[in-house]
């Protein structure tokens, strides 16, 4: 399976200064998105019955994508596809083209943990022991720290709407061009991208 992109989006707008481990980090954020193939997922969905045809190839064929970006724990969201990625890696599941950006500074997964002030690193550890979304971000929330009302407003409003009218929109109107989805008006936001490049959007 071979990409068919993957680049590095800068975003001068962010849901405040993120910290890096005890650190302030004030860096701008670059969001990595990455898809394997610019067609929709009606044509991988083919694709993959065909390799399902021949048992020796099945296990080479289907892939298992995080849950979508839009899914949320204790209201915030993004967070259920973190870990889902750290789960998926853990088993072997993760696919290689998500291996680059695990976790990589400057992308969506850094943000998610630099804004609850917890490391990737310790994250991984914690969700290895086992728990649910709920009790791995009531850990977040003490050995980070908690966030209120308010701050879950930020952060879902960034994640959210992250390509819609800010300086990622004129990547997420090149990744569209790519796909020959142009005329996708529903396609708005980086997040609604991952959904149809992820076979969650028709």
């Amino acid at each position: 399976m071979n990409r068919a992109f993957s680049a590095g989006v800068w975003i001068s707008k962010r849901p405040g200064a993120f910290a890096t481990g005890s650190k302030l980090n004030t860096a701008p954020l670059a969001l990595n998105i990455q898809r394997r193939e610019a067609v929709s997922p009606l044509v991988r969905n083919r694709t993959r019955s065909n390799c399902a045809a021949n048992d020796d190839a099945i296990h080479s064929c289907m892939t298992i994508y995080p849950k979508s970006c839009k899914e949320m724990t204790r209201g915030m969201m993004y967070f259920p596809r973190l870990l889902d990625k750290i789960r998926l890696h853990a088993r072997g599941e993760l696919h290689e083209d998500y291996q680059e950006n695990f976790g990589a500074p400057q992308t969506a997964d850094s943000a998610c943990c630099n804004f609850l002030r917890v490391h990737h690193r310790d994250l991984i550890k914690r969700v290895k022991e086992g728990g649910t979304d709920e009790e791995i971000l009531e850990w977040c929330f003490e050995k980070g720290r908690r966030l209120n009302q308010g701050d879950l407003f930020v952060w879902n409003g960034f994640i959210s709407k992250l390509g819609w009218r800010d300086s990622v929109t004129p990547r997420l109107e090149q990744r569209k061009r790519e796909a020959g989805i142009t005329d996708r008006d529903d396609i708005c936001t980086i997040p609604d991208l991952i959904d149809f490049d992820e076979g969650r959007k028709s």
